[in-house]
């Protein structure tokens, strides 16, 4: 019951700790809206630095043949 608290952390910090990682947003599709928001805010002179690096992240795992899995599984790379 903290500001930390979220819907996303109480579903996906399980599938990260166990490493089952359920199909429910897709690295594709976290690839796109993040690229998205990333022009978006470009085009508006404010970077959005983190979330640039988060794209980065993203792009390894779809390198990696992992772009249809679950984005929570880009944990993985960071184990």
């Amino acid at each position: 019951m903290s500001g930390a608290d979220s819907a996303q952390l109480r579903t996906r910090l399980p599938w990260i700790l166990s490493g089952n990682y359920p199909e429910s947003f897709s690295i594709d599709l976290a690839k796109y809206v993040i690229d998205e928001t990333i022009k978006h805010s470009m085009s508006e002179g404010k970077p959005l630095p983190v979330m640039s690096i988060i794209g980065k992240l993203l792009e390894i795992a779809r390198n990696e043949g992992k772009g249809k899995r679950d984005f929570s599984e880009v944990a993985e790379i960071l184990k």
